[in-house]
């Protein structure tokens, strides 16, 4: 096949230590296959089971696709950051990245940067710096990003993110669809800002885990916020949420100046509000669960079936 190629790592899956020599590095390696297919106006460039260690961002053409291979055999490390924040992954319009695990060593500003036409399926992504469970305060939450998208047609879906700062973050789009995410975040999970016909379904936003057996507690962040935000926004729809442990927002899900927001299947948990909409037209709010926390705070909008639980 003319646009294809396959690149295979310099190390084994056996490898998992940090390289110590250039010549593990495959950057320059996949960004020459990534190049070659956007020359031919998009492609497939396919990563081969193994540890790929990165450290320059890879750019993405045109609608060209990164994949690895299912079940996240495929791995891409952030090899060294030297202390500066990068994107690790760059998308142009129509890129797709899919069926890879991502882990961050460092500092970083987005892992996946994206425009229009962006699709992120399958992958797993790990961005806590030096594989260690970090305390965060509050004023660094949001520094950084997991996905960061501008532009129509944005997809995110059968994807899971641990890390510090925002988890995904659209901004400026239409025809935005996010399904089957879990985020685990220090900062907000999910950020829409003046999207239109948006679609958030069947995912799970959570902060701060519980206990280990020993007492000690493992997660991002003890105040971690993690929840949903629909900023400036027209005609979301928000269906089967779990939303759990969000400790610094008075809400799982925020809605402000927004228009045609309907809210369904919602379990919301240890957090002060399940939802909470001001200056918004038109939002239908229909089964929450509310558990350990209060109900709604919407004036004007249409509820229905809350159902606020104590003890869960």
């Amino acid at each position: 096949m003319k646009n294809y190629r396959i690149v295979y790592p310099l190390i084994d899956m056996s490898c998992y230590e940090t390289p110590k020599e250039d010549g593990y590095l495959t950057d320059a390696k996949i960004q020459e296959a990534l190049d070659e297919m956007g020359s031919l106006g998009g492609g497939t460039v396919a990563l081969a089971r193994g540890v790929y260690y990165i450290s320059k961002t890879l750019r993405i053409p045109k609608n060209v696709t990164l994949c690895g291979t299912a079940e996240n055999t495929t791995q891409i490390y952030q090899h060294d950051a030297n202390g500066k924040e990068w994107n690790l992954i760059e998308c142009e319009d129509g890129a797709t990245v899919r069926d890879l695990r991502i882990n961050i060593m460092g500092t970083h500003k987005a892992v996946i940067d994206g425009k229009s036409g962006l699709t992120v399926e399958r992958v797993s992504i790990l961005a806590t710096p030096y594989f260690k469970w970090l305390t965060v305060p509050a004023e660094n939450m949001d520094g950084a990003i997991i996905i960061n998208a501008v532009g129509d047609k944005i997809t995110v879906r059968d994807t899971e993110m641990l890390g510090i700062g925002r988890g995904i973050v659209i901004n400026n789009g239409k025809d935005i669809n996010v399904d089957s995410v879990c985020v685990y975040t220090s900062g907000k999970g999910v950020y829409l800002h003046n999207c239109e016909r948006a679609s958030v379904t069947l995912c799970t936003l959570r902060g701060k885990t519980q206990k280990a057996n020993d007492g000690e507690v493992f997660g991002v962040s003890p105040t971690a916020d993690c929840s949903a935000v629909i900023d400036c926004c027209k005609d979301v729809y928000m269906s089967e949420l779990g939303i759990h442990d969000i400790r610094i927002n008075p809400s799982a899900i925020s809605v402000t100046d927004s228009e045609n927001v309907e809210i369904n299947n919602l379990l919301a948990e240890i957090v002060e509000y399940a939802v909470v909409a001001k200056n918004s037209k038109n939002v239908k709010i229909c089964g929450v669960d509310a558990v350990r926390c209060k109900g709604v705070d919407a004036d004007g909008a249409t509820v229905e079936d809350v159902r606020v639980l104590v003890n869960y």
